[in-house]
């Protein structure tokens, strides 16, 4: 046990009274051999094999109207992006979620309550990152709409630290091990950490809908605030990122009040070509925060 790991195991728990140092001490006086894990505790094999039967069976479930309302409330959990694109096309306005870690907030803080939601959690094939390369060689990460962030952090780490890095004061490991890439897309949020990032290095959201898929570079995703470029049965199935050449710079920046666990102030992507004697050929800047979307600077 190091001071660091017991640092993040207190992310996300805030301490009003002892402070950290006496709780970092405590954490590191514990002898770990001594600590059931709790796979140990709670086997998850059985539990997954209880569950293999109906794993592959959607779930809906209506709710009659009350206190006048017209109409009650719908839940569905589909298996297959065919029946989500479907059921989507029949419910306008229907809340998708996955980790639900922006509309859990939305529901307990402000008392939204959707009339229709709809889990992404059981969509198969869609918690893979795959790194291909393109038709010139060069290397695109894809990402799964389901991949959380966690998943993507740990992957970024070997692939590319700078974008870990962001990832890593994203939020607490509580929020990263539900929320994904893909809900930070469609969140909309001008202030969104990944942003950014995915813009300066044209990244490829990829849409399904009734009619197929279809491909919409991050640059012409938003017409608006926290609004999307979306046909109202479609939904985000993979991210298509490619990654710096040898011959570029990447810089990501998140300012914020506090270092960790704090939403964004401002945010800023610079990605830069240099020639072989260091000078800049290209640049491609974005910055979150300075209004209703996520701006580029083309002029720059």
């Amino acid at each position: 046990m190091t001071a660091q790991k017991v640092k993040d195991a207190l992310t996300g728990n805030l301490c009003r009274c002892t402070g950290y140092e006496p709780i970092i001490r405590a954490g590191l006086s514990v002898d770990s051999s001594q600590i059931t894990p709790l796979d140990d505790l709670y086997p998850p094999a059985p539990m997954l094999a209880a569950y293999a039967d109906v794993q592959s069976e959607s779930i809906l479930i209506e709710t009659p109207p009350e206190n006048g309302n017209v109409a009650g409330r719908i839940f569905f959990g589909p298996v297959s992006v065919r029946e989500a694109v479907e059921f989507k096309s029949k419910h306008p306005g229907t809340v998708i979620v996955s980790g639900g870690t922006d509309v859990g907030v939305v529901c307990n803080k402000r008392g939204v309550e959707p009339a229709v939601i709809m889990s992404a959690s059981r969509l198969p094939d869609l918690d893979t990152i795959r790194l291909n390369t393109t038709d010139n060689g060069s290397p695109i990460v894809s990402v799964g709409a389901r991949v959380t962030l966690s998943a993507l952090e740990r992957f970024m780490e070997s692939q590319l630290p700078e974008f870990a890095k962001i990832l890593n004061v994203f939020g607490a490991p509580q929020i990263k091990n539900a929320g994904t890439l893909a809900g930070n897309i469609a969140n909309g949020s001008p202030i969104g950490d990944s942003l950014p990032f995915l813009m300066a290095m044209d990244a490829e959201v990829e849409l399904n809908g009734l009619g197929g898929a279809r491909r919409v570079n991050m640059n012409h995703l938003y017409t608006g605030y926290r609004k999307l470029d979306m046909k109202p049965d479609e939904l985000i199935t993979r991210v298509h990122i490619p990654l710096p050449g040898s011959a570029e710079l990447l810089r990501l920046y998140k300012v914020s009040k506090r270092k960790h666990l704090d939403i964004s102030a401002f945010t800023a992507a610079i990605r830069i070509t240099q020639s072989v004697d260091g000078k800049i050929e290209t640049v491609r800047v974005a910055y979150g925060g300075v209004g209703p979307v996520v701006m580029r600077l083309p002029q720059t």
